[in-house]
């Protein structure tokens, strides 16, 4: 543009120097307005809106938010959302199966999963420093998105629907393992036949482990902050081994309570 401009003007031509002055500017102006967005991603924590042109590759994304923190994000509990509807299906799905029954657990259940914000969490790292030493874990984006970059959480969350219709927060604790926890939450909860009840671990980047709770004892597990520790519902109970799979693919694409 600036090339095409110096070799069109000629001295002594001031009119035809304006018209061509106006009309590129009038053409940038027009371009600007009309050029694609190939991502459009908003940063949830701000608010504010990113928007490329060119597709730009993952990293360049979190480099352009972490300039609108004043913050240093929590990356394992980091998210790129994909505004797909498909979780709000399948959480329908999953609610009208339990409000069909009757038993203790399965209302407490109803209770806590109404009340759970999923959102469809595309299956990448969001480490920076990981993804500038991988070209394979840096693609190129297109589309539309949100971008979750949460502050490093103080809660681990438990999910006990055999006691409890509310997702039960406890402190992040310097030193303490998965049996910590779980000790301290069962004095709490003051019955032992939570002792041999099947756990799932889901930590803050959504990695599960699936284990009964005995199994733990003596063992060392460090719980990530964020992470969703889940008593399964019991097995007697009809279906049971479906709704608690529902549940756990869903809490994969849980993003803050």
């Amino acid at each position: 543009m600036i090339i095409l401009l110096k070799k069109l003007l000629k001295p002594n031509k001031i009119l035809k120097k304006i018209h061509i002055i106006t009309y590129l500017i009038t053409f940038s102006l027009s371009t600007s307005v009309y050029s694609e967005v190939i991502l459009k991603v908003e940063i949830h924590q701000t608010n504010n809106v990113i928007s490329y042109e060119t597709p730009p590759r993952l990293s360049q994304l979190l480099q352009d938010s972490y300039k609108l923190l004043d913050y240093r994000p929590y990356t394992l509990g980091s998210a790129l959302i994909n505004k797909d509807k498909t979780l709000e299906i399948e959480k329908g799905a999953l609610l009208a199966t339990l409000k069909t029954k009757n038993e203790n657990e399965l209302i407490n259940l109803y209770s806590i999963i109404k009340k759970i914000d999923f959102r469809y969490k595309e299956n990448l790292t969001l480490d920076l420093e990981k993804i500038q030493l991988s070209h394979n874990l840096n693609p190129k984006l297109k589309g539309s998105y949100e971008l979750h970059l949460p502050k490093r959480p103080k809660y681990i969350f438990i999910i006990d629907p055999i006691r409890s219709r509310k997702i039960i927060k406890t402190k992040v604790q310097a030193g303490y393992d998965l049996t910590k926890y779980l000790k301290n939450y069962h004095q709490k909860a003051n019955n032992k036949s939570i002792l041999n009840v099947k756990t799932t671990i889901i930590q803050a980047d959504k990695t599960i482990t699936n284990k009964e709770s005995s199994y733990w004892n003596n063992k060392k597990y460090y719980l990530s902050p964020g992470s969703i520790i889940y008593f399964d519902i019991n097995k007697n109970i009809e279906k049971a081994s479906e709704i608690n799979a529902s549940l756990i693919s869903l809490l994969q694409h849980q993003v803050d309570f």
